[in-house]
């Protein structure tokens, strides 16, 4: 269960700025050594460097680095408990269509099952919500097929929480309130569907 305390802090986001993205990899890495072997720790290292050099010159609408981004979702993932690839995933998760990376590169400097993962991560990002929600069954259904994994819906789901989280900084009302509503209409089901309560609860109240 989510206290009172956690989820006022969730709703009071404070902008992650001038300050040192590793203080966040560093809170992931204390997270992951409960439950994952010690060199797999430096794998995660190796993703969090990969994707800080390519993100290197982005900056998020929110005004931080936008390293923190892929972070902030690895915290909301670590609440899961996912394996090292999941991780990696969330890490670099928007570096294919963010920094002219091919899954190919990706495959190279790690394995093929991050490559899938991160590929399937642009997939489910072609699905959007057009606001007619006679076709929401039909949505919910092909996001669920595209991912062909459930890791890359965990991987979806952090991404978004922490969006939403973050959805105050974004200057467009209209974009706004499409965010607001393709969360309830198609994330928040889909978290219920899989028993994802705490990130349920992270989505609606967003």
């Amino acid at each position: 269960n989510m206290d009172v305390v956690r989820l006022e802090k969730f709703l009071n986001y404070k902008p992650f700025i001038d300050r040192d993205p590793r203080i966040l990899l560093d809170r992931i890495l204390q997270q992951a050594k409960s439950y994952l072997p010690t060199e797999q720790l430096w794998e995660i290292e190796r993703a969090y460097a990969y994707a800080y050099e390519k993100h290197l010159w982005q900056k998020r609408l929110s005004g931080e680095e936008y390293i923190v981004h892929p972070l902030r979702a690895t915290q909301y993932l670590m609440e899961i408990r996912p394996d090292l690839e999941t991780i990696q995933t969330c890490l670099l998760h928007d570096v294919i269509e963010d920094c002219n990376v091919s899954a190919e590169i990706i495959e190279k400097e790690f394995w093929s099952e991050v490559a899938v993962l991160c590929e399937g991560m642009v997939k489910v990002s072609t699905i959007k919500y057009k606001w007619q929600d006679k076709h929401l069954e039909t949505l919910k259904k092909t996001f669920l097929a595209m991912a062909h994994d459930l890791r890359v819906i965990f991987v979806k789901l952090a991404d978004r929480i922490h969006n939403i989280q973050s959805l105050y900084y974004h200057p467009n009302p209209v974009k706004r309130e499409k965010i607001a509503l393709e969360t309830m209409k198609i994330f928040v089901p889909i978290a219920k569907r899989l028993g994802l309560y705490q990130y349920q609860l992270y989505l609606e109240n967003g």
